[in-house]
């Protein structure tokens, strides 16, 4: 089975899992895991590129390229119950009157019911 050295190439899960990463051999890996950090060798990596480029990349682990790669979810708006919109004279009029009519009928079939 050739090779395949293409970096948009399907590859497979175990294939990933025995592959070489930059952080495995980096003198930097123990200060990037702490403070999160990373660098451009291991931001390549996580956009597929191809080993050779990544391996040629620099190894000057940064705080922000590490929010570049991940960045942190924006907090959810709080749910602040919206104000009900004020209605006008003729619409609380209208509301009150389709209000009476239901309860008159409520009561006219109450009374039947009876």
């Amino acid at each position: 089975m050739p090779a395949v050295t293409l970096d948009d190439a399907p590859r497979d899960y175990l294939t990933i899992l025995a592959e070489p990463f930059p952080c495995r051999e980096c003198r930097h890996a123990a200060r990037c895991k702490a403070s999160l950090e990373a660098c451009a060798a291991f931001s390549l990596y996580v956009a597929h590129a191809g080993e050779l480029r990544w391996r040629a990349a620099p190894r000057m682990p940064t705080r922000a390229l590490f929010e570049t790669i991940f960045p942190e979810a924006q907090p959810a708006k709080a749910r602040t119950p919206k104000r009900p919109r004020l209605l006008t004279l003729e619409e609380r009029r209208q509301r009150n009157t389709l209000r009476k009519q239901r309860w008159h009928q409520d009561q006219r079939q109450a009374r039947d019911a009876a």
